[in-house]
């Protein structure tokens, strides 16, 4: 399995009846727009990330989809909201979703195509995330963050954020075959289901 590196952020893999491109981003995300999403859980802690990464770290926001306010909801809503925004800018746009537990928001970030989610509970997970698998939408847990770091679970988030925003990811191996090789995957199924669709008219 052989991917062709086209330009600096394209890869092209080809087959007997198809050629497949994935956009690439690559370095950090410190240049990126970042969109953030909640839950009633993690409201408070979006908003407050939301000021972190404007006045602490220099990031642009694309987009607070909400929630906005702590009245009981529903993750699926604003993680598919933000995701949808990060699947249409690959290269520009990053996503944080924020739940009790995180667990959430990466279940439902990691069915947006293109996206590579990771839920982390420290700074070397955000790093690690970063340099391995490319992750372009982190999902934190606020409760979980409460039990991990009972002291300040804001400033772990703080530390977290920062690991993840500023860790690059480079275009080496093995890593970037493996990332390649997952978006590979998620085409394939892609197109499918669209065949199948046709087929089935």
């Amino acid at each position: 399995m052989e991917f062709v590196k086209e330009t600096e952020n394209c890869y092209v893999f080809s087959t007997a009846c198809m050629n497949y491109k994935f956009d690439v981003p690559t370095g950090s995300h410190m240049s990126r727009r970042v969109v953030l999403c909640s839950d009633h859980r993690g409201y408070q802690l979006k908003n407050h990330v939301v000021e972190y990464l404007k006045k602490k770290l220099g990031v642009i926001i694309e987009n607070d989809v909400g929630t906005h306010d702590d009245t009981r909801c529903d993750f699926p809503d604003y993680a598919e909201k933000a995701t949808d925004i990060v699947s249409a800018s690959p290269l520009e746009i990053v996503g944080i979703g924020i739940c009790g537990s995180g667990i959430g928001m990466s279940a439902v970030g990691g069915k947006g195509v293109g996206i590579i989610s990771a839920r982390c509970i420290s700074p070397e997970d955000a790093a690690e995330s970063r340099t391995h698998v490319n992750s372009n939408f982190l999902a934190l847990g606020f409760n979980t963050l409460q039990n991990l770091y009972p002291d300040d679970p804001v400033h772990a988030a703080e530390d977290i954020v920062k690991a993840w925003m500023e860790t690059p990811f480079e275009p080496e191996e093995p890593y970037i075959t493996r990332f390649l090789k997952v978006l590979l995957n998620e085409k394939k199924k892609i197109s499918r289901i669209y065949y199948a669709g046709i087929v089935g008219e």
